[in-house]
């Protein structure tokens, strides 16, 4: 159900025997809408998973999470991105399916040309849907809270949309920034996660 790159979990583990945890970890998966998705990793530390969890054993780690994280946890990838800011988990959603044709163009321009510029500095962009030639995009990994956010916003995002597809007349950005902590692991804060939007079936706008 989870893929996790070697080098991932390798870094999962050097993050756990630093702090002299158990090799066991919580996936969390907070947000309730499927563009919004922020996953992080947290030490469980000598606490027993519920009967109700869900427990998947990789080489020399386990991973748990509740029945509802691991629903939206399918198709789930997590690798280990080199950024400028340091190493940072990549936590990557199978891309959306959209109905509208216009949606599903610019679902992919963010997936081709856009998120894989931002994923360099440990961000990344999630489409929320278009309607009437206005684009909603969520902003989250390193983009989440971040300064340069508008200018980012304004001067590569909005410009790579507007170039590619004259359609698309504005582009509204739907984060919220107040939130933007950026978890890795969340006890340490090293770095961020960062994947593309969730698959969003039949979604229609």
């Amino acid at each position: 159900m989870i893929k996790i790159s070697p080098e991932a979990q390798l870094s999962l583990r050097q993050f756990l025997d630093k702090t002299n945890m158990p090799p066991n970890l919580r996936l969390v998966i907070a947000g309730e809408n499927l563009a919004t998705y922020h996953p992080s990793f947290l030490p469980m530390g000598l606490d027993e998973p519920s009967p109700e969890d869900v427990q998947m054993q990789y080489d020399k780690i386990a991973i748990c999470m509740d029945a509802r994280t691991a629903r939206k946890a399918e198709g789930l990838s997590v690798d280990l991105l080199n950024t400028s800011a340091g190493p940072r988990l990549k936590f990557e959603f199978p891309s959306p399916v959209w109905n509208d044709p216009i949606a599903d163009r610019l679902q992919k321009l963010i997936d081709q040309s856009i998120n894989p510029a931002l994923l360099s500095h440990g961000g990344y962009v999630g489409l929320l849907g278009v309607r009437n030639g206005i684009a909603e995009i969520t902003m989250g990994g390193g983009c989440q809270g971040c300064a340069r956010s508008k200018q980012t916003l304004n001067e590569s995002i909005e410009a790579i949309i507007k170039r590619e597809m004259p359609e698309i007349r504005r582009v509204v950005d739907c984060t919220d920034h107040a939130q933007g902590n950026n978890p890795y692991y969340r006890s340490e804060g090293e770095a961020s996660a960062s994947r593309s939007a969730r698959r969003r079936s039949n979604r229609k706008r």
